[in-house]
């Protein structure tokens, strides 16, 4: 018995962090790291640029510069991000709001591929990505979210 409550105790927490796991199949590692990038809508028209912010503990925050397709409000709120070999999941607010990402990671691991799979209804609270919209983005030098929303970012255009 006491043998059992040991191997429980080992194997508990094993599974529990791999759940939480911030890398892919390879290795893969997009934690702590800042995306810059473009959503381009299913219908092939419109670009729109966002920032991701993927936090080595499971945060994750999502920001639009010109507040097109990610609202200002989705800044302020608690995303978490999980990984595995096929797929990025954001979720927040308990599970209501839910998106599920296909990915690719390219070879020199500074640009993530994703398009988006699954969403709910309550997504629309925070952002205009749909289904079908693919998102190129690259890893960013700068490495501060907050660069991207003041004004030193706009008065390089």
């Amino acid at each position: 018995m006491r043998a059992r409550m040991i191997l429980i105790i080992i194997i508990l927490p094993v599974i529990f962090l791999n759940s939480c796991r911030s890398d892919g199949p390879d290795g893969t590692d997009i934690a702590d790291s800042l995306w810059v990038g473009t959503v381009e809508t299913a219908d092939g028209y419109d670009s729109y640029t966002v920032v991701f912010e993927f936090r080595e503990g499971g945060d994750f925050i999502m920001g639009d510069p010109d507040d097109i397709i990610i609202y200002d409000e989705a800044i302020d709120q608690n995303f978490t991000w999980s990984m595995d070999e096929n797929y990025i999941t954001v979720t927040g607010w308990l599970g209501m709001y839910f998106a599920e990402y296909a990915y690719e990671y390219s070879t020199d691991g500074n640009t993530l591929f994703m398009i988006l799979i699954r969403r709910n209804f309550f997504n629309e609270t925070y952002e205009e990505i749909r289904t079908g919209d693919r998102i190129e983005l690259s890893r960013d030098e700068v490495n501060d979210f907050q660069y991207y929303f003041s004004d030193d970012y706009y008065s390089a255009y």
